[in-house]
């Protein structure tokens, strides 16, 4: 099940100790319930219940320049603070690290605006997928089975419910292996043992 960022509106989540590492958000993020985008409970997971080690352990190659994580979306991409105070959107299925928000004030603006595209689009694949019968567990988020940096489409077909954990850790470490590989590289088979 996908909530906003704990029970209610609002969350304070603690961080982690770890200086260098991307860590949980420490701050308050604020969501008024009279102003959210139509379907919004259903973008995220509670970030509470999720292991933030865990999931940001085979994305470190990409996280260098990143803080703390401020979201995790139901379609398995994580919201970021970048060093430089900036919200970041990693998109696991390609490994583009977006700037989305200048800081977590204009983050929280973006996020309960009904009209903000990015956010939107993510609505209707939700809803898309829940309308198919693809129903999330809690410790699930909506992955790939192709990812795009190898062809996948964005396609409601493409998507199937996965654990958190082996989304998280496949799409890193694919991602990974294939950054340097020129567009065009022709990819033979992929084993995942």
């Amino acid at each position: 099940m996908c909530n906003v960022m704990g029970a209610d509106t609002a969350s304070n989540i603690q961080p982690a100790a770890s200086p260098g590492r991307c860590t949980p958000f420490s701050g308050t993020l604020k969501l008024r319930k009279k102003v959210m985008l139509p379907g919004y409970k259903k973008l995220f997971k509670d970030i509470n219940k999720i292991d933030i080690k865990d999931i940001c352990s085979s994305w470190q190659w990409n996280l260098f320049e990143q803080k703390s994580v401020v979201a995790i979306s139901c379609t398995g991409d994580i919201y970021l603070t970048g060093k430089d105070g900036t919200v970041n959107w990693l998109h696991t299925g390609t490994a583009e690290i977006i700037r989305i928000a200048n800081d977590m004030k204009d983050f929280e603006i973006l996020l309960n605006n009904p009209k903000s595209g990015h956010f939107w689009g993510q609505t209707v694949l939700v809803e898309g997928l829940i309308s198919k019968g693809k129903i999330l567990k809690e410790n699930e988020v909506y992955s790939f089975k192709i990812i795009p940096a190898l062809g996948g489409d964005y396609s409601l077909e493409n998507f199937e419910p996965t654990d958190i954990s082996v989304h998280f850790a496949l799409t890193g470490q694919i991602n990974e292996q294939i950054r340097n590989l020129s567009d065009g590289t022709v990819i033979g088979d992929v084993k995942i043992i």
